[in-house]
């Protein structure tokens, strides 16, 4: 069974589509707000968990690991990627695949660049080294 996860999944926009083509998501934000609404509008289109994918236990995660992991809107904002996203690596099945989704800086408005990436590769996933 394909299986994706979802960090900064929000209010579950991506989560609920993976869902609905027949995937079985895990969907994961920090945020208590953000899940609520998740799941009001969703409702169990994916296993909602609320964790700090940085400070965590990640126990909740399914053992097996996972098909495609999604970072939406968080790349940015993680304070320890030399530490995460080796860890979020090591959950991946073979030939899965980070998928980082976030604004470029030069489509974002200058006051609002620390969200956004440049073009420049920030991590390589084929020997592992982020």
């Amino acid at each position: 069974m394909f299986r994706p996860r979802t960090l900064g999944c929000g209010v579950g926009e991506l989560a609920a589509h993976l869902s609905s083509l027949g995937y079985h998501v895990d969907a994961v934000d920090w945020s208590d707000n953000a899940l609520a609404e998740a799941t009001a509008q969703h409702g169990n289109a994916a296993q909602w968990l609320r964790l700090d994918i940085e400070l965590d236990d990640w126990a909740p995660l399914h053992a097996d690991g996972y098909d495609v992991i999604t970072l939406r809107f968080v790349y940015p904002f993680l304070k320890h990627r030399d530490r995460t996203m080796p860890a979020l690596g090591s959950r991946l099945r073979p030939g899965a695949a980070i998928v980082v989704i976030t604004p470029l800086a030069a489509d974002t408005p200058a006051e609002r660049r620390g969200i956004a990436l440049d073009a420049s590769p920030t991590f390589c996933l084929p020997d592992g080294n982020f």
